[in-house]
């Protein structure tokens, strides 16, 4: 799909030229490393070595005509910048991988975290642009558990304020044990998140952070406040949903980025009903990640942290299965938390009053969370709902107008994959809505240029990011079931669930259609398509690499775009089923992403060595 560059793009080159940026100057390595499944250190690059230069994103501050520059390497949160999850401060953003069904140490379904660093030329596989974590590699965590799932969530910001971006990864299936006046007592999938920080030779083990329900409850014994007995652990799924962004702990704290964290499935904190729900917020500040220093902060739909007054503890609401980020427009964050189980309908006691949808799901964005939830809206879908549509599965928020910088400039995109679409179950749709919760667009594969489907998930994943580089944020929507149509050996085949990805480009009036759509078939070439791969499952967007370079009276001026990675956990490879992979696509000025040397990894061409139901690319980011 091309893409002519609009006015305001070609001002902004032309502003970029005149401004003369620095031209690029060759990156230096060591030789490349062997690496090992358990090994895998980063090594190589020169720690004095400082190119953060060369991201336009610094320059920003000191040229603020370049406004639709600034708009893309806001601080904010979730789809804004360029280049965030920048482990060795390269100025290029680092690929992680989740691969949580891997083996690891004979433990099944342990799981793993593989980083691609990226580059001037996009991500890269050999040494040593590669590392591999997992439990036991890291120290802080000695002990490699059966059904972990570690690597099941991630996120990534500056979480120490010291240039460089850390990561979180979490560990939803994680047991842990707490004491009692009989002895210790397991608690198998209460869930834990552990925190490596980033430096100039990428992500470390200095200074790494473990958190999980006991800490949590050690913070609040601290603090005298009201947390859940032991027995709210059991299969609470800690860090099922991670998101990062700069959330204010106090008006004179010294913050800096914080990680919200999602525990859905955990007992409520005041109602005690099942699967209600949670999030838990951890301030960045000084050198780690901190509780804030007058209570731990807990967010639930009741109580002392209430989102709405309206709401109330649900269960199987499922608070927290997805979360994320959502720019104020003055730099700090507001939380966007969604709760896909949740019935929505006037309930008394529990129990159905009045037009009762089980399953539909809303999302609570939480304004300023250091307030404790003062000033919530809740939004739900403002078409015809569906039971068990769960809406809020998915949610990522962007400036899909442009417009500038300033409250309410960004949308947030929610995905509802189980919604009904002229008479198609589950079919899936995505619903924009702007900062006061009031929907812009409701978007179907029908209403961009495809066909809804029975089964499809249209929504089921989100990313947003600016793949043109237009002052525009671009939506790209996961549909993982959607069946391929492909050709094989002169015969139409459809392939069931091979996936898709539809990106919708920004502009002015919002996001335009119809869709640029992709699948393994249109990303990687004929024959790349395979049925049940899920190819969309999993998505993120930022600048990995491979800019462009503009020569003009010789100076060389990058065009910085995002682009986006998209996962396929339950790809076959070599014959491997469930092993999993994730393709990148780069974007490019004005065009947009393309299929142009894409790139395409999995744990056999990385050099660990696929493993059936591994689910390499379940998350990514």
């Amino acid at each position: 799909m091309l893409r002519m560059p609009n006015l305001r793009f070609s001002l902004c080159l032309l502003l970029a030229v005149l401004i003369g940026l620095t031209p690029i100057t060759p990156r230096t390595t060591a030789a490349p490393q062997d690496r090992s499944q358990t090994g895998g250190d980063r090594g190589g690059l020169d720690p004095k070595l400082d190119l953060k230069n060369e991201d336009p994103c610094s320059l920003v501050a000191n040229f603020p005509v370049l406004s639709n520059l600034e708009n893309l390497c806001r601080a904010g949160g979730t789809s804004v910048g360029v280049a965030k999850g920048d482990f060795n401060g390269d100025g290029y953003a680092d690929l992680a991988i989740g691969e949580p069904g891997a083996t690891i140490s004979g433990q099944s379904q342990a799981g793993d975290v593989i980083i691609l660093y990226g580059s001037a030329n996009g991500v890269q596989t050999t040494a040593p642009h590669w590392q591999l974590w997992y439990e036991g590699r890291a120290p802080i965590i000695p002990s490699v558990g059966t059904g972990d799932h570690f690597g099941s969530a991630l996120a990534s910001g500056d979480f120490n304020g010291d240039g460089y971006s850390d990561l979180a990864i979490g560990i939803p299936g994680r047991t842990i044990s707490t004491s009692g006046f009989f002895g210790p007592t397991s608690h198998p999938g209460a869930g834990a998140v552990l925190i490596l920080y980033g430096s100039a030779n990428g992500l470390a083990t200095s200074n790494e952070q473990y958190f999980d329900l006991n800490w949590i409850a050690a913070e609040a014994k601290n603090f005298n406040t009201i947390v859940w007995d032991q027995g709210a652990f059991d299969n609470a799924h800690f860090g099922q949903a991670l998101a990062w962004g700069v959330f204010q702990c106090a008006p004179t704290c010294d913050f800096t980025d914080g990680l919200a964290i999602g525990i859905p499935d955990i007992r409520g904190l005041n109602t005690g009903v099942s699967q209600a729900g949670a999030v838990y917020m951890l301030w960045g500040g000084g050198s780690l990640l901190f509780d804030h220093d007058d209570a731990p902060a807990i967010y639930t739909e009741d109580g002392d942290f209430q989102v709405n007054d309206l709401l109330g503890e649900q269960a199987g609401a499922r608070f927290g299965a997805a979360i994320a980020a959502v720019d104020e427009g003055n730099g700090h964050s507001d939380l966007a938390i969604g709760a896909p189980g949740r019935t929505t309908g006037i309930l008394v006691n529990g129990s159905c009053a009045q037009n009762c949808l089980p399953g539909a799901g809303v999302v609570d964005l939480l304004r300023a969370p250091e307030a404790h939830g003062t000033g919530g809206i809740v939004v739900s879908d403002a078409g015809t709902a569906n039971q068990n549509e769960h809406f809020g599965s998915a949610i990522a928020a962007g400036n899909f107008t442009g417009t500038a910088p300033g409250k309410g400039a960004f949308q947030i995109a929610i995905g509802i994959p189980g919604r009904t679409i002229a008479g198609q179950a589950n079919a899936g749709a995505v619903a924009v809505v702007a900062a006061t919760g009031s929907e812009v667009q409701l978007l179907t594969a029908s209403s961009v240029g495809g066909t809804s489907q029975t089964g499809d998930q249209f929504g089921a994943a989100l990313a947003a990011n600016d793949f043109n580089s237009d002052g525009h944020a671009d939506l790209a929507i996961g549909i993982p079931f959607k069946a391929a149509a492909v050709n094989r050996n002169g015969s139409a085949v459809s392939l069931a669930g091979a996936g898709e990805v539809d990106v919708l480009y920004g502009s002015s009036t919002g996001l335009a259609t119809p869709a640029q759509r992709w699948n393994q078939e249109t990303a990687l070439g004929a024959g790349a398509a395979q049925a049940g791969a899920h190819f969309g499952a999993s998505l993120s967007a930022w600048n990995y690499g491979r800019n462009q370079a503009l020569f003009f009276q010789g100076v060389i001026t990058t065009i910085v775009t995002a682009d986006l990675a998209i996962g396929a956990p339950d790809r076959t490879i070599n014959g491997l089923a469930g092993a999993g992979q994730v393709t990148v696509l780069y974007g490019s000025a004005p065009g947009g992403l393309t299929n142009a040397s894409p790139g395409n990894f999995n744990s056999d061409n990385i050099g660990i060595g696929s493993q059936a139901n591994a689910h390499f690319g379940t998350a990514v980011y």
